[in-house]
Parts: C-alpha cells; structure tokens; sequence
C-alpha cells in the first residue's frame, strides 16, 4: 500500500518540573498541538492539505523507552465503564529500565501522536489522573511522578 501523505510535526516541549531526589516530580504534557505545528509533506500534486483543528491530549501514560521502541506500560487503572475520572499509576521501581524511563503524551483520540520526555532515572512511579476536557476528544490529565 502507498502512503500518500507524512505527518510532520514541529518540537514541542513536554515540560517537568525539577526533581529534588525522592521528591514528588509534576510532567505537564501540552493541552494540544496546534494546526499550525502539523504539516503534511509528501501530498501528490493533486491535493491541498488542511488540518481542520488541533490535536487534544488524549492520554498519557509511561514507557520503557524512547517513542521509537513503542514500549508503553501498563499500568493499575481505576477506571470503570461510564466513569468521567479515573487512575492509572505506573511502578518504575525496577531495574530493567536500560533505555530509561519516560512519560508519553498522546494526541488524538487513538494516540496517533505522540511526545515524550525522558524522565529521571531515580523515579520509582508515576500517577496519571485523567478527567474529561471541555473538547470532544479532549482530556485533562494531572501526572505526579515520585
């Protein structure tokens, strides 16, 4: 199958606030990544791309790597069918972690982009608190990382 069109976006920081050795750490992931940060590349000739809107952040959640090793976690969720909060947390406290520890934003209602950010190696879990956003397809998310 031909691809036709390549998503290429501009760098955005997922911010963390310094750490403080055993110390609680906030990852604040971008709310969105806007329409003007998405370029399509790759177009045949034909077709004029457009990005209609943002991206939202839909979830997050920890890895076991960098993006390119699509090493997500699983962690222990709270959430129930219905539910408009809910959990997950993430135990880090392990050493099989060589590629590091790192804390994925995902974007889009299937994840369909992705930032990440290493986290420091002496985090041993990190909660992720999700809620409904005001947007279709939004979330707000607080993660804490200890």
């Amino acid at each position: 199958m031909k691809a036709y069109a390549k998503v290429v976006l501009v760098t955005m920081p997922v911010l963390v606030a310094p750490s403080v050795c055993g110390a609680e750490q906030s990852v604040i992931c971008p709310t969105e990544i806007s329409q003007a940060s998405i370029k399509l590349t790759g177009v045949p000739p034909q077709w004029t791309p457009y990005v209609a809107s943002p991206l939202y952040l839909f979830s997050a959640g920890a890895a076991a790597g960098p993006p390119e090793q699509l090493a997500t976690l699983m962690g222990d969720s709270t959430w129930k069918k219905g539910a408009s909060e809910w959990t997950t947390t993430y135990d880090l406290n392990d050493a099989s972690f060589s590629a590091g520890k790192w804390m994925e934003c995902r974007y889009g209602e299937y994840g369909q982009v992705v930032l990440s950010r290493q986290l420091d190696a002496k985090t041993n879990s990190c909660t992720v608190q999700f809620s409904k956003g005001e947007k279709a397809g939004q979330r707000t998310l607080k993660i804490i990382c200890q």
